[in-house]
């Protein structure tokens, strides 16, 4: 995480979580969004969801033994 995001998450968890929710994407990656009580206007963060996915690599050509170059 960069720094300023970070302190940005900080602050944001300092300051008290307000709401947090959840709204799926048409591609199958949603995001969370958390809104939070500031002394200023500030946006609700969203935080990229992704869904659980195992990929086996040598269904995308990869060869098995350690000697091909994958």
């Amino acid at each position: 995480m960069t720094k300023p995001f970070s302190k940005l998450i900080s602050a944001s968890f300092a300051l008290g979580l307000v709401a947090v929710s959840a709204r799926a994407e048409t591609d199958g990656v949603g995001y969370q969004e958390i809104s939070v009580k500031a002394p200023f206007e500030m946006p609700a963060i969203k935080i990229p969801v992704f869904p659980k996915r195992e990929f086996v690599v040598t269904d995308f050509g990869a060869v098995e033994g350690g000697k091909a170059i994958n």
